[in-house]
């Protein structure tokens, strides 16, 4: 393996590793001797959004999942027989192990306790993969457990996720956004053949399209490694081709949609803009100024609608990077009751337009602004996070430049309040966002009142 990168994160005080081996498959190893547990991720450019490409019926990626993770395979002939490896006793620790697939990746991973690490990869090595032979042993098993699953609340009508997605980015405007990922419906899993699976399969469980990503106390031991290059042994039989993506178009039209959600105590009302997204080189003058440009908007809509009037539960800002592969969602999210709601959204349109701008000048403003500041450059001990790896290794897979916490810090340094004031005026929030509204309530109760504030007016006017 080569070595292509190595830093220390002051932040998590963790050391990185990223490697390559000679068929493009990567590794990034992350060193926590802070933490008990080892973490190891296989993750591939191998989602839903793919299946266009290759021509397969919509739910192809997640039925590939379920029959890749399940026995049989190399290591057990059975389900129970992998239960029974898995589980721990008084000298040893257990094994957990999943697979998921979303939009954008297929992920195989697991975590144990880091005594049982080498353990861990061989599993993943070994279950992770198929020869194609063994394809149809499971393909009809997996295929009733897929449609019990669209019989339950993920089915399409009630998955927020992808009714947001279609609302947010136009029902297939973006490329491939209106696929579901279990399959649109019980037609697509029926039409899934092994044809199609192999077919998908050869094509995106390639080395270059898949990064390894450890998180543990331990270094890569020679097993480990041996595990590693199994996988890529595995994957160097397919295509070795890096997943093509295609352009993608956002539905710039200002609208509101709604979710009816029957679990919802409250309603909840997102404020969102999708931004494309920068890369691959990472600016950080444009993303630590939108930062602070997002949290001093958030602290003031909390100060003031939540502490000072009572109208909300709390506000959360957000960006979600998952929706699609060039553009960001941008985001406030905030929960209220549904009498408040035109208060609510009337309030955080005002304070978007020229309130925080106000605040800003002021000396709360300035003491606000020097607070975060040292927030940064004096940070606390960052809690474990267990994606922290993964996170970083769908980055490289992209590849895109890290963030580096030392990196930022001196941008922070410099920091001003004419750097906010001039980013403020020009926030792009101002001139239109969408709204997506999550309520128990009758639909159309919720939108009379929304499409009577005066900041569904302004946007959509506009």
């Amino acid at each position: 393996m080569k070595l292509l990168n190595e830093w220390f994160d002051t932040r998590y005080n963790v050391r990185n590793r990223h490697y390559i081996l000679d068929s493009g498959l990567q590794i990034l190893h992350t060193l926590n001797k802070q933490s008990l547990d080892s973490y190891a991720s296989i993750i591939l450019m191998a989602g839903t959004y793919f299946e266009k490409a290759f021509n397969v019926p919509n739910g192809t990626a997640h039925f590939l999942e379920h029959t890749i993770s399940t026995p049989p395979n190399k290591l057990f002939k059975t389900e129970k027989a992998f239960t029974r490896y898995s589980f721990g006793g008084r000298n040893t620790p257990e094994l957990v192990m999943n697979a998921s697939t979303s939009f954008k990746y297929c992920s195989y991973w697991g975590y144990c306790h880091a005594n049982r690490e080498e353990d861990l990869i061989k599993v993943l090595s070994q279950t992770s993969f198929k020869p194609l032979d063994q394809f149809e042993a499971n393909v009809e098993k997996q295929r009733k457990v897929i449609l019990a699953e669209l019989g339950t609340d993920l089915k399409p009508e009630k998955n927020q996720n992808l009714l947001f997605r279609r609302f947010a980015l136009g029902n297939g405007e973006v490329y491939n956004t209106n696929f579901s990922i279990l399959g649109e419906k019980e037609s697509n899993i029926k039409a899934i053949t092994t044809e199609n699976l192999i077919d998908f399969y050869t094509n995106t469980y390639t080395p270059k399209n898949t990064i390894i990503a450890i998180q543990s106390p331990n270094e890569l031991s020679p097993r480990t490694i041996k595990y590693i290059k199994t996988i890529d042994s595995s994957l160097s039989k397919n295509n070795n081709q890096k997943a093509h993506l295609f352009d993608e178009s956002i539905n710039t039209k200002v609208q509101a949609g709604y979710f009816h959600n029957t679990e919802s105590q409250a309603i909840t009302t997102h404020l969102l803009r999708f931004e494309k997204i920068r890369g691959p080189e990472y600016d950080y003058s444009y993303e630590i100024v939108n930062n602070f440009i997002r949290w001093i908007i958030n602290f003031y809509v909390n100060r003031e609608l939540r502490q000072n009037k009572g109208l909300i539960y709390g506000s959360v800002s957000y960006v979600n990077s998952n929706a699609t592969w060039f553009y960001d969602e941008k985001a406030f999210k905030v929960t209220s009751d549904f009498k408040n709601l035109r208060k609510v959204i009337n309030s955080i349109d005002d304070s978007i337009n020229f309130k925080v701008e106000e605040f800003l000048e002021s000396k709360d403003g300035h003491r606000w602004l020097e607070n975060e500041i040292s927030n940064y450059l004096f940070p606390h001990t960052a809690a474990f996070d267990p994606d922290y790896t993964d996170s970083k290794a769908t980055a490289i897979l992209r590849g895109f430049e890290l963030y580096h916490f030392e990196k930022a810090r001196t941008f922070v340094k410099d920091l001003t309040i004419d750097t906010l004031r001039k980013a403020l005026a020009a926030n792009t929030f101002k001139d239109s966002y969408m709204l997506w509204i999550d309520t128990n309530l009758e639909i159309n109760k919720v939108k009379a009142v929304v499409e009577k504030t005066k900041a569904f007016q302004r946007i959509t006017k506009g």
